[in-house]
């Protein structure tokens, strides 16, 4: 048993609890013959009672023990812990003292770390000027010897100032200071070089050109020109590559031998049009436009086979040497436009002038000389000095709008502008133009010219909606207000002065020449419409208003044209003209046929009484029947303007209004004579002669069957011809309303009427007057 055991004995109460002996002997003698074992029982509790005391008196003298050892070892370590509290303040305010102390010790030795530093990346900085200084010294000292180990030394100290501009360890101002020096050497090496160079195009007399074939003599010098040129092109690269690294740098894209072989052209090109010599004038930009070109003519052949292979070889293939030429070129001729710019504003006509022998000479570049952009893309051409700024673009808009407008007023102007422009006698298939329709449409197509080479759709759509559509708005017009002018006195009650020149002949050659005019302009817009630059631009409006507006659903826009809107405006102009020529011919001939609808002979039965004069009264009148007098004169003013129409006007266009115009006529012949009069034998027969021989014989010329056109009177006149027992079954089966419709109409047909009615033959046949039921 341990001591704390002992401990806990010792330590427990000693009283016996009054359930604890009758508990145990219930247990222990629950039987009577359990009792005999008692006294055995007895003396085994009184041994474990003494041994339990023996236990605790051990434990109490051991117990004591403890704790005065306890107690002993308690108070030494509290003496332990006063001595080290003492030592504790002891010890802090001897640390104070001495931080105190030797304070300026240690910002001694702070500032001596400082100037190590320093002097560490003074050291560096040292190291890598005295690198850079050595690199550039042994590649300008290569670069005599062989320009390309002189590249070596550069690259290396390109890559010296790319490894520490990744580097924060050193300042940027070195980075800079390197940049710089990697600018001034490889400006050192291009003039070394480029004084070689130019030593060898002095060789060659340039830039006067080298022509083909090259003389024998000639050779080594353009051996010299191969070498020097390669040499500076083993400049293009490293200057690339650096410029990709370092995206500030200025370095131009061109490269650097045709840069130098332009030089001198550019110069010449600068003495000649920029100074105050006689060849620089502002109005006469396609002299320096014309220098240009003869420039490339002359110099192309040498480009292409003498500066493209060395392009090629040099791994530069990608480069076209003429393109490259021609870009040169272009720079000062752009920048002499950009010089002129203001003075050119101040004056329009310059300005509209200089734009179109600017489009004149990109047209040029582009076609003769196949000129792009190094990515293959269309240039834009120099035209763009004019269309990148939106003021100088209207000022260039509005100058060609002043021009055209002015031409505009001077072609009306003129005496002549309704005038056929080809002989009037002359027959045509198609509309012919008159003189002012003509000169309309070549201005306006003066106009595309001037604007179809831009590139950017708004601008084409501003030049052909405020000039083109303008322009013929204006001329559709005039001839509208002509149109006004005509009707007004022409179809008045009161007769003006001036109504001698809307009548007859003179009026219907006046409606005539303006349906021409406005006809002619139809078709010829019709026909831009499906050109393939119009039809390119109706696409360009089409995908633009669509990007715009996604709720749009008509279809049909597609198949238009961008002239459909105007080119309607003409044909209903057309149209309204061709119906004033019908009610104006029509108006003519049924006025001048008043004595003919008001004469009182159509139901004579004894034509002798209207021959009492004659010689020989029995003369059978039916062989002698001649056109009515009083139908002469119509028929003359008739046939003259029928005649007119029919020389003048296509066939198509003529047989319509002919159309037109024989059913005005042929209602007015049935109405107002044959329904207005009896006829007699003599009368229909005069009739029909009159309509055989006069009216429908003066148009034979331009129609082979005119007749058809006048239905009713066609078909009243074959009535009246039919004899007395024809006449007489017809009637018969007229009145019999037991006989069908159907049956009576193929009657009908069968003696050749198709267009009157069963009512309308009735009252034919019913003025009809039989001398023998009389």
């Amino acid at each position: 048993m341990s001591k704390l055991d002992v401990l806990n004995v010792y330590l427990q109460p000693t009283s016996v609890d009054s359930d604890a002996i009758p508990t145990t002997l219930n247990q222990e003698f629950s039987q009577l013959e359990n009792f005999k074992s008692i006294k055995s029982v007895l003396e085994e509790r009184i041994r474990h009672q003494r041994e339990l005391e023996q236990k605790l008196d051990q434990a109490k003298k051991a117990s004591n023990v403890s704790l005065l050892s306890f107690k002993s070892t308690g108070d030494d370590i509290s003496t332990q812990i006063r001595s080290l509290s003492a030592q504790k303040v002891d010890l802090s305010k001897n640390l104070d003292d001495h931080l105190k102390s030797d304070q300026t010790v240690i910002q001694e030795v702070q500032s001596l770390l400082k100037r190590l530093n320093s002097l560490q990346i003074s050291q560096e900085y040292f190291e890598v000027l005295l690198k850079a200084n050595e690199l550039i010294t042994l590649a300008k000292n290569e670069v005599e010897k062989s320009p390309k180990q002189a590249l070596v030394p550069y690259n290396q100290l390109v890559d010296l100032s790319t490894s520490l501009g990744d580097s924060t360890k050193l300042s940027s101002k070195l980075t800079s200071y390197l940049n710089g020096t990697i600018d001034t050497l490889w400006r050192d090496l291009r003039s070394k070089l480029s004084i070689k160079f130019n030593a060898s195009l002095e060789a060659l007399n340039w830039p006067t050109p080298i022509k083909t074939p090259y003389p024998s003599n000639l050779e080594s010098k353009l051996q010299a020109f191969r070498k020097t040129f390669l040499d500076l092109l083993l400049l293009q690269q490293p200057n690339n590559d650096f410029q990709r690294q370092k995206e500030n740098q200025s370095f131009t894209e061109t490269l650097i031998p045709m840069e130098i072989l332009v030089n001198p052209l550019v110069t010449r090109f600068k003495y000649h049009f920029d100074g105050k010599k006689p060849t620089s004038r502002i109005d006469k930009p396609e002299w320096y436009f014309s220098h240009v070109l003869s420039i490339v003519r002359d110099y192309s052949d040498f480009l292409i086979t003498q500066v493209q292979p060395l392009l090629s070889s040099a791994g530069l293939g990608m480069y076209d040497a003429k393109n490259e030429f021609i870009r040169e070129l272009l720079l000062a001729v752009e920048a002499k436009l950009k010089r002129d710019m203001k003075k050119l504003i101040k004056n329009p006509q310059y300005l509209a002038h200089t734009v179109r022998e600017t489009l004149e000479f990109d047209q040029a570049i582009r076609e003769l000389h196949f000129y792009c952009e190094r990515d293959g893309s269309d240039w834009k051409g120099c035209v763009n000095v004019f269309t990148e700024q939106k003021s100088t673009f209207d000022a260039w808009l509005n100058a060609e709008k002043a021009f055209a407008e002015t031409r505009f007023e001077e072609i009306m102007e003129e005496e002549d502008i309704w005038e056929p422009l080809y002989d009037d006698d002359l027959e045509v298939e198609e509309i012919r133009p008159t003189k002012s329709a003509d000169k309309l449409i070549n201005l306006l197509e003066i106009i595309t010219e001037r604007y179809k080479p831009l590139m950017n759709l708004a601008h084409r759509l501003r030049f052909l909606v405020e000039i083109q559509l303008h322009l013929l708005a204006m001329y559709h017009l005039k001839i509208t207000y002509a149109m006004d002018n005509f009707e007004k006195q022409g179809f008045a009650f009161i007769r003006a002065d001036g109504h001698d020149e809307i009548e007859g002949l003179k009026g219907v050659r006046k409606l005539c020449l303006w349906l021409d005019s406005a006809g002619y302009v139809s078709e010829m817009v019709k026909d831009w419409g499906e050109q393939e630059f119009f039809l390119e631009l109706w696409e360009g409006v089409n995908e633009n208003t669509e990007s715009h507006d996604t709720n749009s659903d008509d279809e049909n826009d597609e198949d238009g044209t961008i002239f459909e809107e105007i080119g309607d405006t003409y044909n209903t102009l057309c149209e309204r003209i061709e119906n004033v020529i019908v009610r104006t011919i029509n108006k003519e001939f049924t006025t001048a046929l008043r004595p003919y609808r008001k004469k009182r002979t159509w139901a004579v039965l004894d034509p002798a009484l209207m021959y009492s004069n004659s010689e020989n009264v029995e003369t059978n009148y039916t062989d002698t029947l001649e056109i009515s007098p009083e139908l002469c004169s119509p028929l003359s003013s008739l046939s003259m303007e029928i005649n007119y129409l029919g020389q003048h006007l296509p066939k198509p266009l003529f047989v319509n209004l002919f159309k037109e115009f024989a059913a005005e006529v042929d209602d007015f012949l049935w109405n107002r004579i044959l329904m207005a009069y009896q006829f007699s034998e003599y009368g229909y027969k005069q009739f029909i002669t009159d309509m055989k021989i006069g009216v429908w014989g003066s148009t034979q010329r331009w129609l082979r069957k005119p007749e058809n056109y006048f239905k009713k009177v066609k078909d009243a006149c074959t009535l009246f011809a039919l004899d007395g027992p024809a006449i007489t079954k017809l009637s018969a089966e007229l009145y019999d309303y037991s006989v069908a419709n159907e049956e009576l109409t193929q009657t009908l047909e069968k003696l050749n009427v198709f267009n009157l009615s069963i009512f309308e033959v009735r009252e034919l046949l019913a003025r009809r007057i039989d001398p023998y039921e009389m």
